[in-house]
């Protein structure tokens, strides 16, 4: 330091100038209120006696690690790391020596996640993160219906395209399929901060909230208050609870042919012995009896054997539907998992998706096992599964079947099936490609945006040189919805 008159350390030591520099206690490094404003801070060990320069988004006052306050509009994990980070939303970080919050409403790493009791903004959302409170406007009071209406939308969604699928030899179920991946890849863009206007991000949202089962909104925060970690559990779990929904189903249905079974038989039976009782007065009225009879008992062992197909045909059909709808949003939650701020080795790391969780720690490591083996399970598996299942039916031959159609028609109605049978499974790629780019690239919005846009015109040339749908009318109705995504991340 430099020599002055009488004056109390930042230590709070008061001490001559004269005297300064005698004690080794009271020593300290450079830090000017005027220009050109040096600012130093004491390394360790404190026996060195060395300064270094201030940090970046740090006031340094001459001292130790422990006394560097911290600039407004910055964020310091704990009191010995030299590390300052910019927050996401500057006015919501008071800077000092804690790293203040502006007030109850923000918590977490740079004070950008919201408190129990707030949310952002429902269309702006974290762009920035600024909380509002949950009883104020009609979000938070209309939140537990909003999401009830969520719920209800989804599980009609899954309803309409599975339906749809039963019509034999219609492509509606393809056209609704090619709007929902549209909106799908579209909805993706609101993960990007691109500086999007009102009217843009409630587009992006809408189309989210229309094509993909993702329960995470402002009224879920709201009304439920869940972390990162409990979407994530919820959503993960999805195909869970499809196995036991199936199960009801398949128990159900098996029920119902086994009492159907049951009947036809009994019905047969009162045939013969109505038949038995009656006097034959005449051959040929015996003859039309016996040919009832035969018709009745053939009859009831189709119905029999058609049956016996139903229960397992229903539960496939019901299968392929739900995980096709899901396979994005389980995807998305597995990719945001690897998402977290700072270096691979910095000690405080946190979620990007929820900066009140850190990137550390037992729960962290239970959750990353879990986490490793649903990629497995579900970015892989999922697709796998339904083109050993494709495979088993041999669609490709198969496809004018009606129990084929029944339980795969949502995978290649439309297409060329002999020759383009499995082009669903390259939208799944594109599906994950894409995801996987936009959740990696949200701290660079702008290359984000411009690799997104690369692929997307790489996947548009390869759809347009395959030809894989049946109809032109489809073709173009694909090529638009290529073109108007593409306009999107462009834009």
């Amino acid at each position: 330091g430099r020599l002055k008159q009488n004056y109390t350390t930042a230590s709070g030591i008061r001490l001559a100038g004269s005297l300064g520099q005698a004690s080794k206690s009271a020593c300290h490094c450079i830090s000017q209120t005027t220009v050109p404003f040096d600012s130093y801070y004491r390394k360790e060990p404190m026996e060195s006696y060395s300064c270094a320069q201030c940090p970046n988004g740090a006031k340094c006052n001459g001292d130790g690690i422990e006394n560097i306050e911290t600039l407004p509009g910055f964020y310091r994990f704990n009191p010995r790391t030299l590390e300052f980070r910019a927050c996401p939303y500057a006015a919501a970080c008071l800077g000092g020596i804690n790293s203040t919050c502006l007030d109850k409403r923000y918590t977490g790493a740079q004070c950008a996640a919201c408190s129990d009791g707030y949310a952002f903004h429902s269309i702006r959302e974290n762009y920035p993160p600024k909380c509002y409170d949950c009883s104020e406007g009609l979000s938070g009071l209309l939140s537990v219906p909003i999401l009830i209406m969520n719920f209800i939308w989804i599980v009609l969604l899954t309803w309409v395209i599975y339906r749809v699928n039963q019509r034999r030899d219609s492509q509606a179920v393809s056209i609704i399929k090619s709007f929902i991946t549209y909106l799908q890849m579209t909805g993706l863009a609101k993960n990007l901060d691109l500086k999007w206007p009102l009217s843009m991000k409630a587009f992006l949202l809408i189309a989210e909230k229309l094509s993909l089962p993702d329960t995470r909104s402002v009224p879920q925060k709201c009304a439920l208050g869940w972390s990162f970690y409990q979407n994530l559990l919820f959503h993960e779990a999805l195909p869970l609870g499809l196995m036991v929904f199936l199960f009801i189903i398949f128990t159900g249905a098996k029920y119902v042919e086994e009492l159907k079974e049951e009947q036809a038989k009994a019905r047969v039976k009162a045939t013969k012995t109505s038949q038995a009782k009656d006097s034959a007065e005449d051959n040929e009225v015996v003859k039309m009896s016996n040919e009832t009879t035969r018709k009745l008992s053939a009859s009831a062992q189709k119905l029999v054997e058609g049956e016996n197909m139903h229960a397992y045909d229903l539960v496939i059909s019901w299968l392929v539907t739900i995980l096709w709808l899901l396979y994005p949003v389980l995807v998305q939650y597995l990719v945001e998992f690897t998402q977290c701020t700072g270096d691979v080795n910095a000690r405080d790391r946190h979620f990007v998706s929820d900066y009140s969780i850190r990137c550390a720690g037992s729960t962290y490591s239970l959750y990353l096992t879990v986490v490793i083996m649903l990629a497995f399970a579900y970015i892989l598996g999922i697709p796998l599964l339904l083109l050993k299942l494709t495979q088993r039916e041999d669609v490709a031959r198969e496809h004018k079947s009606v129990g084929v159609q029944y339980k795969f028609g949502v995978l290649f109605k439309g297409l060329e099936i002999k020759t383009h049978w499995w082009w669903e499974w390259v939208i799944f790629v594109r599906k994950f490609v894409l995801i996987t780019i936009v959740i990696v690239s949200r701290g660079d919005a702008t290359i984000g945006a411009y690799t997104v846009n690369c692929f997307l015109q790489i996947f548009f040339v390869f759809h347009i040189v395959s030809r894989p749908h049946a109809s032109d009318e489809h073709a173009k109705i694909e090529a638009y919805g290529f073109l108007a995504a593409t306009a999107t991340f462009t834009s």
